[in-house]
């Protein structure tokens, strides 16, 4: 592969000699050129101008009288900004790609908002109205194990509570079963508890900014003096 370089250079203004109080001679113009280093044809950055008269078509050396009238006036000419076109879209690429990040990571945390807003009215719902061949999953917020995990499989359904079959983590784990399996199979010498639907929805956290760094305390739900979620 080929990398194209070299130096060029393009005209940027002309100014006709009684501009600058030359002779009024109208036969040609005084023309200023930028001269820029390029990457594949590409402006990288300007190195220098040219000076020169137009006259029928032709570019010559400006005459040493007229080199010192314009460093008299003080005349200058600033580079335009497409001399520096490669580090403009270099800058300008970085900042598309910061901005596309920003866009993704604004998407991203919008759709979690949505799902844990969704999530939170699912598990509402499965409490106020439970049926009995549901699994409820409780977290120690202290432990995140998975021998700290506690499944609750709904048994009985009261107005105000619920009565669950506690299944601990440790023991689904080590039989190696599925859930529902494991619960089937040991399902007349699992314990039983009765929880109110009040203090299952106290344990529901319902900031998602504390869901992000899991330091919601939960609520002590099997009376352990352990607060899960």
């Amino acid at each position: 592969m080929r990398i194209f370089f070299g130096t060029r250079n393009f005209k940027i203004k002309d100014i006709y000699p009684h501009e600058i109080g030359l002779s009024n001679n109208i036969g040609y113009t005084i023309e200023i050129r930028q001269k820029y280093f390029h990457i594949y044809w590409i402006p990288f950055f300007g190195t220098g101008k040219i000076w020169g008269i137009r006259k029928d078509g032709e570019l010559y050396e400006l005459p040493v009288e007229y080199i010192r009238e314009i460093k008299r006036r003080n005349i200058k000419v600033r580079s335009p900004w497409y001399t520096y076109s490669i580090p403009l879209l270099v800058c300008f690429g970085f900042f598309a790609y910061y901005l596309n990040e920003k866009i993704k990571e604004h998407n991203y945390e919008k759709q979690n908002i949505e799902n844990f807003s969704q999530n939170v009215v699912k598990l509402t719902k499965d409490i106020d109205d439970p049926t009995t061949n549901q699994f409820y999953t409780l977290q120690d917020t202290k432990d995140n194990s998975s021998d700290a995990i506690m499944y609750l499989k709904v048994e009985k359904i009261y107005h105000d509570k619920i009565m669950f079959s506690l299944i601990p983590g440790f023991f689904l784990n080590s039989s190696q079963l599925e859930l529902e399996e494991c619960y089937n199979d040991n399902k007349g010498n699992l314990d039983t508890i009765s929880i109110s639907k009040a203090l299952l929805k106290k344990a529901l956290n319902l900031d998602y900014e504390t869901s992000k760094d899991y330091s919601y305390k939960g609520q002590d739900l099997l009376g352990s003096k352990k607060c899960m979620r």
